[in-house]
């Protein structure tokens, strides 16, 4: 899928976390000011005086439609597919049965284009409610934004040999974890043991992941029916993830400038964006997270992660140096006892290794289960973070 593509998905699946605003007949004589400005901007060609412009004016009046629908085109000529959607669409809800909001409507329809979906076979999940069952397990999850994403995922394992006794969840409870974006007919949460793949409209098959021995169960589910009028409308944090997910930065950064909530956002196993962005995103990003004043650096999962334990394990060095040019901890042990140590070297990101062993990290520090980091590397293989680590004193 197009980066244009995931975008469109994106603000499509968004539109509901949208407010609706009144509309104001007579704007402020500065707003009118504003708006004139960048109408006048758009017109020379000028459109990041336009946008600077007309968002002015709607800092002053949101309801202002001829400011959002100048707005529109602006970022249409930019190319920025997703904030022209943003923008018609706001036409739309704002100036219902009104010529402008036809016209509005039609933009739209062209933008968009066939629907856009994010499967490369041409299935499209049904949004709602899925259930499903297969060989000790049970699988339940919402399908939602037009098949773009699923959340609320739920796949439970148990023993055998006490059924009605659940041994294992996956991934958590109802409207709790972040979305997850369906990509290619297929998806898998954040760091999740469920995988999943669409099969038909309304058909789906898939393996969970459990205790005992980590045995693979598959299952397949069905479209059970709509959403549940209880799910949590999707938030502009959770959009704020998905986005990070898509490594879509254009609606990562819109969502932020429209809803600083998105900094404090975090999911029930209080990962927050930066997590997500220290896992995902460019370094750029992760540096606009991590320069706001309400981020916490050293924001903990309820893993007791870290940022930096997750950008260490993905072996992001370029992260990893970022990151440590803040006051993060460094040798800090998450519940495990694994270092961002630890975790590079498990994973045998040598460079990541290197950035660690050069600010300072203790080279047999930590207490996972007794492993020093360099036990961790031997024991999976790699050989050259094993010499790298006995250079700078480690020991098994």
């Amino acid at each position: 899928m197009s980066r244009i593509a995931l975008t469109r998905a994106l603000v499509i699946a968004g539109g509901a976390a949208l407010a609706t605003v009144a509309v104001r007949a007579d704007p402020p004589a500065q707003a009118v000011a504003h708006y004139e400005a960048g109408l006048a901007a758009k017109q020379a060609k000028d459109y990041a005086k336009a946008v600077q412009a007309l968002k002015a004016a709607l800092g002053m009046d949101e309801g202002y439609v001829d400011a959002h629908w100048v707005l529109a085109w602006v970022y249409a000529a930019q190319n920025d597919t997703a904030g022209a959607i943003e923008e018609f669409g706001r036409v739309v809800r704002l100036a219902p049965d009104t010529d402008r909001a036809r016209q509005a409507q039609a933009a739209l329809d062209r933008l968009r284009g066939p629907p856009k979906r994010p499967t490369q076979t041409g299935i499209v999940p049904v949004d709602g409610l899925w259930r499903g069952k297969g060989e000790d397990c049970n699988i339940e999850f919402l399908v939602d934004g037009g098949g773009v994403f699923v959340r609320a995922l739920q796949g439970s394992v148990w023993f055998p040999t006490t059924p009605e006794a659940q041994a294992y969840t996956n991934s958590g409870f109802w409207d709790a974890e972040p979305l997850t974006p369906v990509t290619g007919g297929r998806f898998a949460p954040f760091e999740g043991s469920t995988r999943g793949e669409f099969v038909s409209p309304s058909k789906a098959q898939g393996t969970v992941v459990g205790p005992p021995n980590a045995r693979i169960r598959h299952w397949t589910a069905e479209y059970a029916g709509p959403l549940p009028e209880s799910a949590q409308p999707v938030s502009n944090g959770d959009l704020a993830c998905l986005a990070i997910q898509l490594g879509d930065d254009g609606a990562l950064r819109r969502l932020l400038a429209d809803d600083p909530a998105c900094f404090t956002w975090s999911d029930r196993l209080n990962r927050t964006l930066l997590h997500f962005a220290a896992a995902y995103s460019k370094a750029e990003i992760v540096a606009l997270l991590a320069e706001h004043p309400t981020v916490r650096l050293d924001g903990r999962t309820n893993n007791a992660d870290t940022a930096l334990h997750l950008a260490a394990a993905r072996g992001r060095a370029d992260v990893v140096e970022l990151l440590l040019d803040r006051p993060v901890g460094l040798n800090q042990p998450n519940n495990a006892g694994k270092t961002p140590l630890h975790l590079a070297a498990e994973g045998g990101h040598v460079e990541a290794v290197e950035a660690l062993l050069r600010r300072g990290a203790e080279v047999n520090g930590g207490v996972a289960g007794d492993s020093t980091p360099l036990a961790l590397a031997l024991a999976n293989g790699h050989a050259a973070v094993a010499e790298l680590l006995r250079e700078h004193g480690a020991t098994e």
